[in-house]
């Protein structure tokens, strides 16, 4: 039958790009007002992750951030970022690079 070949298909990701993304919540959090240069009502990024205010207890926070994942058995990552991004700091896509570097992964 046509589904018995698909057993020998290998399932998962060979590679992925980041474009710009935010990779690491809490330091997303703690560059905020110097980032912004300005206080802003963070209702609406904590909503996104399932939170209504800031946590105590950054477990949830940790989990919830991409960077959290990278490890050895990662894909290669292309790693795109604009130098004058209003929205999203360029650590951010520095932080994915020192750990991926720090893992091997190409990049």
């Amino acid at each position: 039958s046509v589904g018995d070949s698909l057993d020998s298909i290998q399932a998962g990701v060979c590679c992925a790009v980041d474009n710009f993304g935010p990779m690491d919540f809490e330091l997303f959090e703690a560059e905020w007002d110097a980032f912004r240069g300005e206080p802003n009502d963070r209702k609406g990024y904590w909503k996104f992750q399932g939170i209504s205010s800031w946590p105590e207890d950054l477990s949830q926070i940790r989990r919830a951030s991409p960077l959290s994942y990278m490890g050895p058995d990662t894909p290669p990552i292309f790693v795109a970022h604009g130098a004058k991004d209003a929205q999203v700091s360029i650590t951010q896509s520095k932080a994915l690079v020192e750990r991926l570097e720090a893992h091997k992964v190409p990049h």
